[in-house]
């Protein structure tokens, strides 16, 4: 991607950056006691508009939503390179995915859950697979295919998602590839070590055999896939100790920690979002190009998932310290 290219959109992320919520404001926003509360400080801020709209104050999902749906809307029209927000769409894509091949297979409407974003035509698979003409559908309709023909194969609704995460693994390789910058091949192949390593942890928690490992394992990543397999029978602190020196090193070392202390895995998807945070501040010193888009969109999402968090602990009425460990970094 040439860098010259970016220049104008650089400038227009720069301003957005400026509405982005400040430490000190999540930290005020996390001292509220309610919901009603937490609307009124995020009405003197960037989110003022969407949250006017809200009916009630429960309505924050949509408001979320619609933001999450702005944020991507933003950046496909400032994008001189489409290709370089697909990457990160993608994610939403192979989700939908899922929900699809599960509604067909349950023959329940689960539109509910569907994610606006990402490229997945819906309908027309739907039309398709009504049809029985599912390979007349470029790439998705292939996929959508292998997965219902499994199911019908296995009976084992779990393959659903692993099959699919296959799937989005490759799509993410190769929108990487695609893309030409190092800050991008970076998060897809720590996207995919981070996952393989997430999985290995919750099955071995499982006690699950380690044929179910081999069957989940995602290929993109840097650590290559016998190693990873070969570790499963180690202790966490082995597999950590294993990874001493790699660009996860870090990451895993903190999740571990805190899946330790918590008991809880999402303690280390919360490592994971930490690191593609700190990926985010480390394009802060770049004056202009793809980068500021990248670190943009991810401080946004994660800026969106800890609002998240905080309207659930203020609706569920948890604990301020409950919240604070919970919460992402920031990118002000």
């Amino acid at each position: 991607m040439k860098r010259e290219a970016f220049i104008q959109a650089s400038t227009r992320v720069r301003i957005e950056e400026k509405g982005l919520l400040t430490k000190e404001q999540l930290h005020r926003l996390t001292e509220v006691g309610s919901v009603d509360e937490l609307n009124r400080i995020l009405a003197e801020t960037s989110y003022q508009q969407e949250v006017a709209k809200m009916d009630r104050p429960e309505d924050y999902e949509q408001m979320l939503d619609a933001e999450l749906r702005e944020l991507y809307r933003f950046l496909y029209e400032v994008s001189p390179e489409p290709k370089l927000i697909d990457v990160f769409a993608a994610r939403y894509t192979f989700h939908n995915l899922k929900v699809l091949a599960k509604e067909i297979l349950q023959e329940t409407d689960l539109s509910a859950i569907y994610v606006p974003l990402g490229d997945l035509p819906i309908d027309a698979l739907k039309e398709a697979h009504e049809a029985g003409t599912l390979h007349r559908v470029p790439v998705y309709g292939e996929m959508l295919s292998a997965l219902l023909n499994d199911f019908s194969d296995k009976k084992e609704p779990g393959r659903i998602d692993v099959l699919a995460d296959k799937f989005y693994a490759q799509r993410l390789a190769e929108l990487a590839e695609e893309a030409e910058l190092e800050l991008v091949d970076t998060y897809a192949k720590d996207a995919v070590d981070l996952y393989n390593l997430s999985m290995l942890f919750r099955l071995k928690k499982m006690e699950a055999p380690v044929e179910m490992f081999q069957e989940a394992v995602l290929t993109g990543g840097r650590i290559y896939q016998p190693q990873l397999i070969s570790r499963y029978f180690d202790t966490v602190d082995a597999i950590a100790g294993s990874l001493y020196g790699q660009p996860i090193g870090d990451t895993v070392r903190e999740g571990i920690n805190r899946y330790e202390e918590t008991g809880s895995l999402s303690s280390f998807e919360q490592a994971q979002e930490n690191h593609f945070m700190r990926m985010a501040q480390n394009a802060k010193m770049i004056s202009y190009g793809p980068e500021v888009l990248v670190s943009y969109l991810i401080s946004k999402e994660t800026e969106i998932k800890n609002l998240r968090i905080l309207y659930v602990s203020k609706r569920n009425h948890m604990s301020q310290e409950f919240t604070r460990e919970r919460l992402r970094l920031t990118y002000v």
